[in-house]
This record gives structure tokens, sequence and C-alpha cells, in this order.
């Protein structure tokens, strides 16, 4: 082949027969007075008797024969793999080969002799220097791509727990070991394969590896299918948590624990570890999703995927007819003559209940996690419980999946995604439902129902229910903004809003501001929210690359990722002058500007009532009725979750009972899974970061410190 390469390595000398545990009993050694002939014959000799005449061969490697009567014996291997050592290594031993050839060329021979950690740390060490020197051999976009293949490598070998070419290191020792065995490299020097390799793309196609390669750290699944004890208690309190707020959801019957166990590495930080199977019962009129639709998918002329039953229209129109008539038998009945205007009606309801049922979760700061079709009721209900989170730190931008780098299903990003959902449904239901009609319906009747229902239930959650004004959108989008800026605590700020004096009493104000500022984010709280998240090397590598190709680095969309970065650091940066004492008087500040209009506000509200007493009470029940007091935060879920892999289920039992109740106000307990003598004050509790030194607090406060390392993925 053009430009192959096959050089020999001095393999390491092998040793002495009697140092061989598994060599011939016959041989047990050499005498030192034999000529070097004689031993060289013994040698050979003892590989012969060593050899297997049929030998036993793993199931990975093919037998060829030379027309000169060689064997050859090829090993198909994974770079990767624990079984293609070992398939390696049993083959040499069986075969005692004259030669081995390994696929490696002389740039990657350095792999041979170095262990695992000492590869891992070349990968991990990508720095400027390492950067621009590829670039100077090899062009910036052999460069480049270089070095993030060489992170992607760094990135596998820390999810995996190895390093890659193991197969081939074994060969190398292996092969040492057998008498007159020649060791071979037998491959195209990398650069060569490389620069055509990237030669072949297209400038698309570049783009997307660039981009893939640069962003790549979502964590190596192997699954198997089985569900743990912890996923499936935060599924069983979540899924009985949203039903009770009034969100439509999927119910959990019941937990089953087993015996059975599985390995989990929980982190995907390379420490696995047992946990115990259990079921979750699922309660739901339907599992009907819209990914059901999309198993009849034509092939995709991007990705050259399809659907398993792809051009299977008569099961499509099937479990259409299932659905209307099953779960929407009044669309049925209003346009039983006519298939189209049925599928339209029930299109329109779809995207309705789903715009109603998202605009629930962001009223209550729920943040499902995993949002793509297969995750979508096609009855608009909650499905499938994962890596949800339900919003601390009033944060927009909040992300509850660990593994979601991209913020892809972030909080703010909900309603685009499930309006993005939808269209894939849209698509899935022609030729049933024509995309001239169905996307119509989209455009025209998710947006606006979302809005409605949104502004409805924050104008409740703020005890607006005399008036409907124009400026009460406003009213909410400022106040989200200074809980931003203030990094107010999203769930304990309106149930804390009930008790705003109305009246313009400065004393009351005051108090309430001390109230506010203690359900603000500490300052221990915003550093640890702002702390740098990208590896300082990768940020280097994209600023080079923003700064040397400009238009590549505008087209491969890393831009807001890099800005975000570099705005964390500023802020970060910031809030080491800050002392905790400016931080509330800047925070009561912001409040005290929004304040004052919600006062002019509720000013309006009592006026329109009539009577200022009755007027009051009927205020403070609207809004404690839809601002819940409890929810399942993840430290309430977590320590539920530590109770019960020892044994405990009590804890569980407590927190079911109350999120069955979340807006009473006199179920006030103590989390009782943590540590301490005495209760501590909320901000307090806030700055304790380490487990170690956990205090009991209420399950309404807002989460201390060390619950921000809690990652769910």
């Amino acid at each position: 082949m053009e430009g192959e390469q096959q050089q020999e390595m001095a393999a390491e000398p092998a040793p002495s027969p009697e140092a061989q545990g598994d060599g011939p009993k016959e041989a047990v050694g050499i005498a030192s007075n034999i000529s070097d002939a004689d031993a060289l014959k013994i040698l050979l000799e003892m590989k012969m008797k060593r050899r297997k005449q049929k030998p036993s061969l793993p199931s990975t490697v093919t037998e060829l024969s030379t027309e000169e009567g060689s064997k050859v014996y090829v090993v198909g291997t994974a770079h990767f793999s624990d079984s293609s050592k070992r398939d390696v290594v049993k083959t040499i031993q069986e075969v005692q080969p004259d030669v081995v050839v390994v696929e490696l060329c002389q740039y990657r021979v350095s792999m041979l002799k170095m262990d695992e950690k000492t590869l891992l740390k070349e990968a991990k060490e990508i720095n400027l220097e390492k950067l621009q020197q590829a670039i100077k051999q090899n062009g910036v976009m052999s460069g480049l791509m270089q070095m993030l293949l060489l992170k992607v490598s760094a990135h596998i070998t820390e999810q995996l727990g190895m390093a890659p070419g193991g197969e081939f290191r074994e060969a190398f020792k292996e092969a040492s070991k057998v008498p007159f065995c020649k060791f071979h490299l037998g491959d195209r020097p990398i650069p060569v394969t490389f620069k055509r390799a990237i030669a072949a793309l297209s400038f698309w196609q570049k783009v997307k590896l660039a981009w893939g390669l640069c962003f790549l750290s979502d964590p190596i699944r192997q699954a198997d299918g089985r569900k743990v004890l912890r996923s499936s208690i935060r599924e069983f309190l979540c899924s009985e948590a949203m039903f009770h707020l009034g969100i439509p959801t999927t119910r959990a019957g019941t937990c089953v624990t087993s015996d059975s166990e599985v390995i989990r590495d929980i982190f995907y930080d390379g420490n696995p570890k047992k946990e115990r199977c259990t079921i979750v019962l699922r309660i739901a009129p339907t599992f009907i999703r819209f990914g059901s639709f999309e198993i009849f998918k034509a092939t995709d002329e991007y990705t050259g995927r399809k659907g398993p039953s792809v051009d299977r229209n008569d099961i499509r129109i099937q479990m259409l007819d299932y659905v209307i008539s099953t779960f929407y038998p009044e669309i049925l009945q209003a346009h039983s003559h006519n298939n189209v205007q049925r599928n339209a009606a029930f299109f329109r309801e779809v995207t309705r209940r789903t715009a109603r049922m998202v605009a629930e979760w962001q009223c209550v700061g729920f943040c499902h996690g995993v949002l793509n079709t297969d995750n979508m009721s096609i009855v608009g209900l909650t499905i499938d419980y994962g890596p949800f989170g339900f919003m601390d730190r009033y944060d927009p931008e909040h992300i509850c999946n660990g593994s979601d780098n991209s913020g892809r299903y972030a909080y703010n990003k909900q309603p685009e995604i499930c309006k993005w959902n939808l269209g894939k449904l849209a698509e899935a239901l022609v030729p049933e439902l024509p995309l001239e009609i169905s996307i119509p319906i989209l455009e025209e009747e998710y947006e606006a129902e979302f809005e409605r229902h949104y502004l409805q239930t924050m104008r409740k959650k703020l005890g607006l229910i005399q008036l409907r004004l124009d400026d009460d959108n406003k009213l909410v989008s400022d106040l989200l903004e200074t809980m931003r800026v203030t990094g107010a605590d999203f769930t304990n700020t309106f149930r804390l809003l009930s008790s705003f004096p109305a009246d313009s009493d400065p004393l009351k104000l005051e108090e309430f501001l001390d109230k506010i500022s203690k359900q603000c984010a500490s300052l221990e709280e915003l550093k640890v929210a702002y702390k740098p998240q990208m590896d300082p090397r990768q940020l280097s590598m994209m600023l080079m690359l923003a700064q040397s190709n400009p238009q590549l680095f505008a087209l491969i969309g890393t831009k807001s990722n890099i800005n975000k970065e570099l705005e964390r650091i500023e802020q970060f940066s910031k809030l080491q002058q800050l002392t905790a004492s400016e931080l509330v008087s800047r925070n009561k500040g912001h409040w005290k500007d929004w304040l004052q209009n919600y006062r002019v506000r509720l000013e309006k509200e009592m006026e329109q009532f009539g009577n200022s007493d009755n007027w009051s009470a009927e205020h403070v029940k609207i809004m404690n009725s839809n601002n819940p007091k409890y929810i399942l935060r993840n430290y309430i879920a977590q320590n539920a979750i530590e109770a019960a892999e020892n044994g405990d289920f009590m804890e569980v039992r407590k927190v079911l009972r109350l999120l069955e109740k979340p807006y009473e106000e006199d179920l006030e307990c103590y989390n009782e899974a943590t540590e301490g003598p005495e209760v501590e004050e909320v901000g307090a509790a806030a700055a304790e970061c380490s487990s170690a030194s956990r205090r009991r607090v209420p399950y309404s406060s807002k989460p201390p410190l060390w619950a921000s390392e809690l990652c769910v993925t």
C-alpha cells in the first residue's frame, strides 16, 4: 500500500527457559558450556514444542495461509478493551509466532513502553506550546484537530480507566518472551493518514468534527436497562410531588427493591460501586410518546438514520386512530367524518397541553433534564424522571443534568425545546396530517397558549387576581431579573412575598428586606456558582482559534460558550473583592426598587376589591395556594437516598408525606437525615460545606452550601 511502513523493532531478549514458568517440562535449562549454535538449536526446539499444532484461538482471530504454506493469524482488536488484550496474549502464547506485527507507526511507538498513568498525563497536558507546535507542523486545521483528538483520548481514558493501545503493549510484551520472534511496526505514518483524512472532509464536515471534539465530555454509558434504588427513589418522590403541585404527570405506585446488584459509575469519574436494583411502578393513562410516531421515520439525509418501521403507514394510521379514539374521544366525535380535520384538532390539543405543561414547570422552577421526543407524552404529562431538578437559586440558564454540557435542556430553553419536539411530532404525522396544516397550528397556538397560561399562573403567585393589566408581564420579568442579580431562592422568594406589607411603613419594609435578603445567595454560594468551569487549556485553544481563524470560530458556534466562560471568570474575580455586608446592602437595594413597583400594583388590587382586610386575607390565601413551601430539592432527595441505601426508609416516607402537602404552612419539621446537635439559621446552614459538618435544617430552607456539590447525571 502506498505510504505503508513496516519497521522492525528490537524486542527484549527472551528469558531463559527456566525463568519461563509455563515453558515445556523437558527443557529445564541450557548448560553454560555448550556452543552458541547448540543453544540456538535448543531454543528453536523449545519454541516448536510450545507451538500448538491446533491452537485454541479466540473468536476474534482469523487464520490465513500463504502460498508458501505459512500461517498468518489476524487478531481483531479494539484500542480500549481488556478482552482485546487477553485475546492478543492468548494468541501469541498458543501460536508462538516468528513475527508479530502491530498496527503502529514510528510516531506512536512510545506508547509501547509507557504505562497508562504516563499516557493519560501526556494526553491531558495539552498546552499552548504543544498546540502552536502542532499547527506549525500540520497547519491550523490539522494541528487543531490533532490536539482535539488527543483531548478526546484523555477523556475516554479517564472514563474507562484504561489508556488506548493496551493490545499493542501486550503484544510487545508477549513477543519478547517468544524465542527468535521479531516485532514489527506495520502502519502508515499517522501524520500522512491524518492529513489525508482531513483533506477528504468537506468544510462543513471539518467544522462539525471540530465542534464535536472540542466539547466532547459526555460520560460513556453502558446501559443494561436496570434501574437502581437511587434513581428509583428520585422518580418515586418527584412524580408524586408534581402531582400534588397540580402539574400533569405520571404517578408512582410503589418501589420494589431486590437483592440483585449492578455496577454503576455514578459520576462517571472512574469510581464505580455496586447498587441495588429497584423497580418503580409507573401509572399513567398511556405511555405513548412523540417518539412513538418516529419509528416510521424515513432515512434522514444528514444522519442516515431511519425508524425501525419505516414505510409501515398501516401501523402509523392504526396507532393514530387508537390515540385519538381512546384519549381524545371528544375530538373523534366532533370530526368523525373528516380525518384530516380530526388529526388537525388532535395536534392542536396536544400543542396546547404541552404548552400549558411546560408553563407549569417554569412557574415552580422544575427542570426536566432530558427533553427529547421519547420523553414527551402524547397526552401532555410530565414523563420519564431522570436527571431532573428543582431550581434553587434562580438562574434562567440553570442546567439540572450534569451530562448536558451544551445546555440544550436548560431551564430557559424548555419552552423552546418542547416546541421543537412538537415540530418533530408534526413531521412524524405526515401524510395523515400535512405539514402545511400542522406547522401553522403550531405557530398560532404554542407561544400564545404558553404565554397566556404562564402569566395567568404568575399573577396568582403574586396575588394579582382582581385585575389583568398590561404591565403585569413587565412586573414579572423585573421580578425574575431581581431574583437573578441577587441570587434569590426561587421557591422561597415567591412564598415569602405573601408576607410583604402592602402599606408604606418604612420599618415593616426594612424588616421584610432583612427576610428576603436571607433568601439571596451568600457570598460563599456565589463564589461556588461562578467558579470557572472550562479547562484553562481548552479556553486558551478556543481563544487562539478566535484570533487565528475567526470565521471558523464563528461558524462552529463556540462564541456564546466562550463568552459565558469569560463572564464567569470576570464575575468570579469581582466576587473576590466583595465583602458579605456589601453584598447584602446591594441586594437590599435591588429588592427595594422592585418592591416599590409591586406595592403600587397591590394598591390597585386593593382598590378593586374594596375591603382591605378581606382583600389581605384573600390575597395571602391565593398566594400560599400557588407558591409551594416544600419541593423536592436535590439535597432532600439525597439525604433520603443515603438513609434508604443503609436500610432506613423512614426518611423517604417522611419526605413523601411532606410533598403530598406542598402548600401547607404548619408542617414544618427538620431534615433529620443530616446531623448536628442544634438547628442552624438558614444563612449559617448555607455556609456549611463539608458533609462531615452538616446540620439539621428545615425542609423548607434554601439548600446548605454543601448541596451545591451534588451532581445529577
